[in-house]
């Protein structure tokens, strides 16, 4: 900060005082550095902490923080976002309907994750999107979230909502409580009289909208279902799908940076090297040969 004053002040006769006192005009919005400042001296008054900042203004932080290199600043406001996005399956299984990001909220989340570096974020701000319920009426509402979308991630949610279909759907197929195929209980025979598992009547009672829903929106599904009393099924039974649940919702947590074509540089520059390793395999095959 000291030397962009002091090089301002050679600039000669334009140069701008207030006071008398020289001054450096900046770019920035006002309102950028009003959040900045109010987000650095807002009391701590015991035994009331300060109320957590706002998206909005922890924008306005990563914005100059980011900018005039201020790090710790910045640390801190990255802090704040974490303890108010979600960011892992945790975080979405304690609020599976996302409902931190109405309006337009996940498309800026995914914009200032791009501009500010943080990956960690675009995950479940992108699925969120590619699971809305849009509505007929909701025309106007789907086009400020879309136009608010940076255009490569517009198309990775026209693409990711197609991919979560198909995982979704493999998901259906095997789902052991009710899926679209029966299955016979695993226990002894005097267990399968009490077991509802494999009987015509364990279908989906509503098969199309419970279809259509588990297609929209798997991971809050298989959340829900966890949470399930499964009335009708044996004890192992029941043990077992809550168990497969569990396994499918992690694996399918662990496939949206796929889904969402999200490759970081690290993965990109590892599947170069194996592709010159391969490369290099297999001309030293052919040379040999």
């Amino acid at each position: 900060m000291a030397n962009m004053f002091r090089v301002a002040s050679d600039q000669g006769t334009s140069q701008t005082a207030i006071d008398g006192v020289p001054a450096v005009k900046l770019d920035d919005e006002a309102e950028d550095w009003s959040h900045l400042l109010d987000f650095l001296l807002t009391p701590n008054v015991p035994p009331y902490p300060p109320p957590s900042p706002n998206f909005e203004s922890l924008i306005s932080v990563l914005k100059i923080s980011s900018k005039y290199m201020f790090d710790s600043i910045r640390e801190s406001a990255v802090w704040h976002l974490r303890a108010t996005l979600p960011s892992t399956l945790d975080d979405f299984i304690e609020n599976p309907g996302l409902t931190m990001y109405f309006d337009t909220k996940a498309a800026q989340v995914v914009s200032a994750s791009r501009e500010y570096d943080l990956p960690e974020f675009l995950p479940l701000a992108l699925y969120a999107i590619t699971t809305y319920a849009w509505r007929p009426t909701d025309v106007e509402a789907a086009q400020r979230v879309y136009c608010a979308l940076p255009p490569e991630d517009l198309a990775r949610t026209v693409v990711g909502r197609t991919r979560i279909h198909s995982e979704a759907l493999k998901l259906a197929y095997k789902m052991h409580e009710h899926g679209l195929t029966n299955y016979t209980c695993a226990q002894p025979i005097t267990h399968s009289r009490t077991c509802a598992k494999g009987r015509p009547e364990a279908l989906w009672l509503k098969p199309e909208d419970a279809l259509d829903e588990f297609l929209r929106n798997p991971l809050r599904q298989l959340v829900i279902r966890d949470s399930c009393e499964f009335h009708g099924l044996c004890k192992p039974c029941a043990e077992a799908i809550r168990a497969r649940m569990a396994s499918d919702l992690q694996v399918l947590y662990d496939k949206l940076p796929e889904i969402f074509q999200l490759t970081s540089s690290a993965q990109s520059q590892a599947s170069d090297d194996q592709s010159v390793v391969d490369s290099e395999d297999s001309h030293e095959t052919l040379t040999n040969f």
